[in-house]
């Protein structure tokens, strides 16, 4: 997937990418706020692409680790 487009998908899915936090250009940084019960909760996300094994390592992390766990599954069906 070239990178304008994993950028649409997870600006989409409501992540805001933050340039230059990664040292590394190709990696994607993105962080959110869901509201889920009248409550914050805190997103923080990164996409490493491998784009010579055409794979990727995606890790998500929340205040709450149910709702890491299900964002998490949710991006792997977008990606």
């Amino acid at each position: 997937m070239d990178q304008p487009t994993v950028r649409n998908k997870l600006l989409g899915f409501g992540i805001s990418v933050l340039d230059g936090i990664d040292p590394n250009p190709q990696n994607y940084v993105g962080a959110a706020i869901l509201t889920l019960n009248n409550q914050d909760v805190g997103i923080l996300a990164r996409l490493e692409p491998n784009t010579q094994a055409q794979m990727y390592r995606l890790t998500v992390r929340s205040t709450w680790d149910m709702v890491a766990k299900q964002v998490c599954h949710l991006l792997e069906q977008l990606l």
